[in-house]
């Protein structure tokens, strides 16, 4: 696994970013990379911290599974729908285990996936 590598503009474009999102019962901090759920820190790794950084940095907008790969991971797509799909499942997971399909993250059918607060 490759993880990115930023130029200077795109650190600059970063440090422009909210450094913290809030949201009832939710807490993401860029800086950081540190997700809380009801004030309890939940692990999360790089690509699932960023999809829902992405996601929630845009509350309401539907993206389909290929923007939300070109923006998180930065790859050309190939057969992405998979990773996306499973990234967007244990981050459902994490967030609400007895419930995952009822949390944050909305799935818009033959469109792709949303974040509600």
């Amino acid at each position: 696994m490759v993880l990115a590598s930023f130029t200077d503009t795109e650190i600059r474009q970063k440090e422009a970013e909210p450094q913290a999102l809030f949201f009832p019962g939710l807490e993401i901090h860029l800086k950081e990379q540190t997700v809380y759920k009801d004030g309890i820190q939940i692990p999360f790794s790089h690509y699932e911290f960023f999809t829902l950084y992405y996601l929630a940095k845009h509350p309401g907008w539907v993206f389909t599974k290929k923007q939300i790969y070109e923006a998180v991971w930065r790859q050309p797509v190939e057969n992405c729908e998979a990773v996306v799909t499973n990234t967007i499942s244990r981050i459902r997971k994490k967030l609400d285990q007895e419930n995952p399909k009822g949390g944050y993250i909305k799935t818009v059918v033959n469109s792709g996936y949303k974040f509600e607060a």
